[in-house]
């Protein structure tokens, strides 16, 4: 009897091929299934890295847009600032002249260069 006991305790420490093949088996599909998730997850974020760099670029082009436009906006008034202030010398000008005779001439001048800005920086 006693060397039946030792026989079976044997038999059950130790499993036979077919239940390794299957402990294998399914260790082998779970490994490939978190593989597969792994990869997919991957993917994924390569995705969603490629539309951010895509996003990024056309933010980087409208910034420069809007620093091209800023750039023509501070022209125009630093031109503005200027036609102000030969405006202002030309009056002075003629108001102390006793010839008055040139205000209207110099009045028409100065509308029509406000309103060659107005086109300019109205029509793009």
């Amino acid at each position: 009897m006693p060397r039946l006991r030792s026989v079976c305790r044997a038999k059950l420490s130790r499993p036979n091929n077919d239940t390794l093949e299957r402990a294998r088996a399914a260790w082998n599909r779970r490994a490939a299934d978190h593989i597969a998730k792994l990869e997919a997850d991957i993917a994924e974020l390569r995705a969603g890295s490629i539309k951010f760099a895509a996003a990024n670029a056309a933010l980087g082009a409208r910034i420069t847009e809007l620093e091209a436009e800023n750039a023509r906006l501070v022209a125009a008034i630093i031109g503005q600032m200027a036609k102000t202030a030969r405006l202002k010398d030309c009056y002075s000008e003629t108001f102390q002249t006793k010839n008055r005779s040139q205000l209207p001439r110099r009045l028409e001048n100065s509308r029509r260069a406000r309103e060659a800005l107005a086109r300019q920086v109205g029509g793009r």
